[in-house]
């Protein structure tokens, strides 16, 4: 009997979805399971790479099958790649499913979900949903695209029939669970296990011995970083006009590593306001993360507040793992502005409040001791909450 996960990325592509399923993947290997991974030849970061068609990667099956490659800027460019996703991983699913195989489908593609209840429900297989993101929930939210609200509604439809024909849900956040209880899917049926960073991989680092203060010339900066997807899921604009409060602040500058759909418009938006207190870099290395993450002084993140349940900024473990605190810009009552309260890892700020944002940073500038305690906290609570370990100790027990 194999397992068998269904995702469009994979090792070595370095997005969020793909190491959390390296991580599982290799870790069940390492327990002597019979691991399949189906997914793209594509690179979240250049969709132009074409990866090898088959490798055994630490024990792992990967079966990167054939789709287009019109990559995610395009939105009928990504229509096309998913639904090549479908028509390939779907037969290929198809021909080597098996009675007593476990299917784990991601959601890139959205609503694979639906393949994979019907084929395991044909095969006599199980099926698991593991849930970062909701669709089309997210979808209507943002307006992408322009779905027939009588079309989405039978979409949601079809999406709850393959998530209550499952084994189990898996969802990376209370409201998550929540939304989708109200939905009517069985809550014992659902499970929330959060995500993770390797915390073995992801160290604190000291701004004195990083090379990449010296190498983007960020020494004697005081520098506010954002580091991942720029989407349109998240929050940039308060962001900005705090950046443009604080342009007479010499030594602040606010470093964005990454990519994504919104990077243009945010550059574009520092033009022109005239503002010179910005970086941008390109996505680092997973060797380099490390490096790449404890360049901050304190990390920002985003999300815009009607998403909530629907999104989960999953990089918050990679930051707390790093040791820096966190300046959380969304909902202070959300999954994330809730857990801030609690374990006291940074600051909350609420959309639109640049004033408060601006201020929290200065905060942290001009306290060093008090910068100092709260990235210690950071990595504490890490430790104590969120080290990979107690993740896939949680899927191995739902995998018996």
């Amino acid at each position: 009997m194999k397992i068998v996960f269904i995702n469009r990325y994979f090792y070595p592509d370095i997005s969020a979805t793909s190491q959390i399923l390296g991580d599982l993947a290799f870790y069940l290997s390492e327990q002597k399971k019979d691991v399949w991974v189906i997914t793209s030849r594509q690179r979240y970061d250049d969709p132009c790479i074409k990866l090898p068609k088959y490798e055994i990667v630490h024990g792992v099956r990967v079966h990167r099958i054939c789709t287009t490659s019109f990559g995610r800027y395009r939105f009928y460019g990504r229509v096309w790649d998913y639904l090549t996703f479908y028509w390939s991983a779907g037969i290929f699913l198809a021909c080597r499913l098996k009675k007593g195989d476990t299917v784990i489908s991601m959601t890139d593609p959205p609503l694979f979900s639906v393949i994979a209840a019907v084929l395991s429900r044909f095969c006599n297989a199980r099926v698991i949903h593991w849930i970062q993101d909701l669709f089309p929930e997210t979808a209507e939210l943002l307006k992408v695209g322009t779905v027939n609200p009588a079309i989405s509604q039978w979409i949601r439809k079809l999406r709850n029939w393959s998530l209550r024909a499952s084994v189990f849900n898996v969802v990376i956040c209370e409201a998550m669970a929540a939304r989708l209880a109200g939905e009517g899917v069985e809550r014992d049926k659902i499970r929330v296990i959060e995500n993770w960073a390797d915390g073995a991989h992801i160290k604190p680092l000291s701004k004195e011995k990083n090379p990449l203060i010296q190498e983007w010339k960020l020494k004697g900066k005081f520098i506010i970083e954002y580091s991942g997807n720029m989407g349109r899921a998240h929050e940039f604009m308060t962001i900005i006009e705090a950046a443009e409060l604080l342009k007479d602040e010499k030594n602040i500058i606010f470093l964005f590593i990454g990519d994504g759909s919104e990077k243009p418009r945010i550059e574009a938006e520092f033009r022109r306001r005239r503002l010179e207190n910005y970086l941008f870099k390109p996505y680092q290395s997973y060797e380099k993360l490390s490096e790449s993450l404890g360049v901050a002084d304190a990390h920002l993140i985003s999300l815009k507040r009607e998403l909530e349940g629907c999104v989960f900024p999953s990089k918050i473990y990679g930051i707390l793992a790093a040791g820096r605190p966190v300046l959380w810009v969304g909902d202070p009552d959300g999954d994330i502005g809730s857990l801030m309260a609690q374990e006291d890892y940074g600051y909350a700020v609420e959309t639109g409040n640049f004033k408060a944002l601006a201020e929290r940073i200065k905060t942290l500038m001009r306290d060093p001791l008090l910068l100092e305690s709260i990235g210690k906290r950071s990595r504490t609570v890490f430790d104590d909450l969120y080290a990979k370990n107690f993740r896939l100790k949680e899927w191995q027990k739902i995998l018996k």
